[in-house]
């Protein structure tokens, strides 16, 4: 596979939504090409990185406060 198609393909690999076949060549290429492992390496700290945030939590008075200032426009 050429690198532009592995670049397209690097988020499901990492995800495991790949198919066998297609995910054994991805890997080779990987292990092949470090431009490419090292795509698939900043992907997978941004992956791992988003999963640790927390989103903050609201009360429902604030989210009360938004709808009340979308129903008066």
């Amino acid at each position: 596979m050429k690198c532009k198609k592995i670049e397209e393909l690097i988020p499901l690999h990492l995800s495991g939504d790949v198919k066998d076949r297609h995910a054994i060549r991805i890997a080779a290429h990987l292990a092949s090409c470090t431009s490419c492992a090292r795509l698939a390496e900043e992907y997978r700290a941004v992956s791992e990185a988003t999963r640790a945030f927390e989103p903050p939590q609201f009360s429902e008075d604030f989210y009360a406060g938004i709808r009340g200032n979308v129903l008066r426009n």
